[in-house]
């Protein structure tokens, strides 16, 4: 490679993972691990709006995650500015926005008061508590995918690298 570093980790999901060190998103923990640091996003598939978020720290913390505006396109996060300060951004910044989806018997459900911010320049990641929110931790985003008999709530495919 061209002078980019590259790492390799084990997920207990996904096997061996290499990825350049520059897609990594390095975070201060996020609610509930405070030992998820290294974070890296996989696609779950090319035609897909969802993504899986891994963690190198914890090799079985895989979590669904989107960007939100694919399913509430007036979306649009007021975070305090120590949170823009924590990623090296300010409100003038452009910044990525995941959150996590959560995929059930009952449907599939956005958090939207706890977002991921991410600053695509410096790969620093804090996952904000928007405490003024309007917004659900349980948004529906539909009925959940046809399973088969036997498979868990969980999307179950391989992510595309």
């Amino acid at each position: 490679m061209s002078g980019s570093q590259s790492l390799v980790f084990e997920h207990e999901r996904f096997g061996a993972i290499e990825a350049p060190e520059s897609s990594v998103i390095h975070c201060q923990g996020l609610p509930g691990f405070p030992a998820a640091r290294s974070l890296l996003i996989l696609e779950h598939d090319r035609s897909s709006p969802f993504a899986w978020l891994v963690c190198f720290e914890i090799p079985d913390l895989a979590l669904v995650v989107t960007d939100p505006s694919n399913f509430f396109s007036d979306y649009e996060p007021n975070p305090h500015l120590s949170y823009l300060r924590a990623i090296r951004a300010t409100p003038e910044d452009e910044i990525d926005v995941l959150v996590i989806a959560n995929v059930g018997d009952q449907g599939a459900f956005l958090n939207l008061v706890v977002p991921l911010l991410v600053n695509p320049k410096s790969g620093q990641a804090i996952q904000a508590i928007l405490a003024d929110s309007v917004n659900s931790i349980r948004a529906p985003i539909g009925a959940p995918p046809e399973r088969r008999a036997g498979d868990s709530a969980q999307i179950e495919s391989k992510p595309h690298r």
